[in-house]
């Protein structure tokens, strides 16, 4: 299944008290019947939950139990042709969250155009994007990221015991606002949020933060590269390297490359090393190898083939790619997030 399905958070608790009936959605999406079929997908730390029932006149119902609120996604496959066929550009989906408690959805056709009724939390859910949106100007080159970042600030200052201000909070992980920031305005929760897995996973996102911000000691890994070898980053220490991060898979990263290629060709000479890692899977060892041959990259490539759970990623609290972070002969970040003219502006100010 395509993950662009699931909402930017996988799975998020609500502060309300654990309810143990589980959960139970009756839903009717105009008159689908078979090969109509439609699933119910979310993941827990567990691991994937992918049920699926056929439809009758539209009718569907699933039913279930989750430790706590779940993000989840309803994917409605009209042919029939099966959740893997499915993506971004031809299914009819709908994100939601996943409490114990009877829900009903209902659409005249598609079920992205669904109601949803009984369901406190997605009742929750509504207000919350109804108030970051009602923040955002659009315009013809899209949402100003910095309203975005302040829409999410005001919400967690306003509503500070709501559950949806720890989904706030892991958003303003996402764009890397500063630590100490996110860190003033996790202490504004109350402990109730702070204790559940999604405020653990917060706490953690601001430790990794404050970690792998500019001035932070670069944190130690060792991955092999593309023999087999083992590759630590202290191998470098006494140099300045840029700690690259990319895949095969990924078309802004294959863009960047020749970017970076001639700066390294530029600054290689000068005293600069560039250390990749990929965050291609097992699978995707061959697509690996193949992109360093046709980009000619010329740097020592590593990775350990685990995907997005790469584990220099995971230190590095890597969630989208290309990223990268320079450091310094002594071993500290100077610089991330150099693409493009950037790359070569703090390259040449540092090799001036």
């Amino acid at each position: 299944m395509k993950k662009l399905f699931l909402l930017a958070l996988v799975s998020q608790p609500l502060w309300l008290q654990a309810q143990q009936k589980g959960f139970d959605i009756h839903g009717k999406a105009g008159n689908e019947n078979a090969p109509g079929k439609i699933y119910l997908y979310y993941t827990t730390p567990f691991g994937s939950t992918a049920d699926s029932v056929r439809m009758v006149d539209g009718i569907f119902s699933f039913k279930g139990s989750v430790f706590e609120p779940m993000a989840a996604t309803l994917i409605l496959d009209h042919a029939g042709v099966g959740l893997e066929q499915l993506n971004t550009n031809n299914a009819d989906f709908l994100n939601l969250y996943l409490d114990n408690e009877s829900v009903t959805i209902t659409s005249k056709d598609s079920i992205k155009k669904a109601t949803i009724t009984g369901s406190a939390i997605n009742d929750e859910l509504a207000r919350y994007n109804a108030f970051i949106n009602g923040r955002l100007t659009k315009t013809a080159e899209g949402q100003n990221a910095d309203e975005g970042i302040a829409a999410l600030k005001a919400y967690i200052v306003q509503n500070p015991t709501s559950y949806f201000a720890l989904v706030a909070l892991t958003n303003l992980l996402q764009v890397k606002v500063n630590p100490e920031t996110v860190d003033s305005l996790y202490k504004m929760i109350p402990p109730v949020l702070q204790n559940m897995e999604a405020g653990k996973r917060v706490a953690q996102g601001i430790a990794t933060l404050r970690a792998t911000t500019i001035g932070a000691m670069a944190r130690p890994f060792m991955q092999p590269d593309t023999a087999g070898n083992p590759v630590q980053l202290a191998d470098f220490k006494g140099k300045y390297i840029l700690l690259d991060f990319w895949a095969s898979w990924c078309k802004p990263c294959r863009v960047e490359n020749p970017r970076v290629l001639e700066a390294y060709k530029k600054y290689h000479p000068k005293g600069l090393e560039i250390l990749g890692v990929s965050l291609d899977d097992a699978n995707g060892k061959n697509a690996w190898l193949t992109a360093i041959k046709q980009d000619g990259l010329l740097w020592t490539q590593v990775s350990d083939l685990k995907g997005g759970a790469n584990d220099a990623a995971v230190l590095y609290g890597v969630r989208t790619i290309p990223q990268n972070f320079l450091i310094d002969p002594q071993g500290r970040i100077i610089a991330t997030g150099l693409r493009g003219q950037d790359l070569e502006n703090k390259l040449a100010e540092v090799f001036h």
